[in-house]
């Protein structure tokens, strides 16, 4: 009987040995799970607060270039505002350029039927001609005057577009202003 005893007292044992690295292996189980758990509450809220600042990045970014789309459209409606003020002081320049055309027209008229009138009743001849000198002034004045308005026009063009430049190019760059 001693044999059965010790054979029930070893089979009790083992299972007393299993029972402890069951409850043992549960216990660790549990605390790997937990652990692993708390790790992946951690990793998800780190991944929710990234996409938060994220989407705040994107906010912003949103509102700067609707910002500068603004200032786009602001500088685009006063470059064609100016274009056209360009365009009417340039027509008004025509009219006037006319008028004193014009005028050149009449007083050569009037000076070459002043150089066939003779100018001593007493000379045959009268007057030298000056119809030739006369024209090569007119003519002269007529080109610079010419030229003189497509200068113009061209700087006035240019000028426009370098203000609309700087100004679109300060409204991009401006941070907050």
């Amino acid at each position: 009987m001693n044999w059965v005893r010790i054979a029930a007292w070893a089979g009790l044992a083992a299972l007393v040995l299993a029972g402890l690295h069951w409850w043992t292996s549960s216990i660790e189980a549990r605390g790997y799970d937990r652990g692993r758990n708390d790790a992946m509450a951690k990793w998800a809220q780190a991944d929710l607060a990234r996409a938060r600042a994220t989407l705040r990045q994107s906010e912003v970014n949103r509102e700067e270039e609707t910002r500068r789309e603004a200032a786009k459209q602001k500088e685009i409606d006063h470059a064609q505002e100016q274009r056209r003020a360009a365009v009417a002081a340039a027509a008004r320049a025509d009219r006037a350029a006319d008028g004193l055309r014009g005028q050149l027209a009449t007083f050569l008229a009037d000076a070459r039927s002043r150089a066939r009138v003779p100018a001593d009743p007493g000379t045959a001849g009268g007057s030298p001609p000056v119809g030739g000198d006369l024209d090569l002034l007119a003519e002269l004045y007529r080109g610079a005057d010419a030229r003189a308005g497509e200068l113009a026009k061209a700087l006035d063009v240019s000028r426009a577009a370098g203000h609309t430049c700087e100004r679109l190019y300060d409204a991009l760059t401006a941070h907050g202003r």
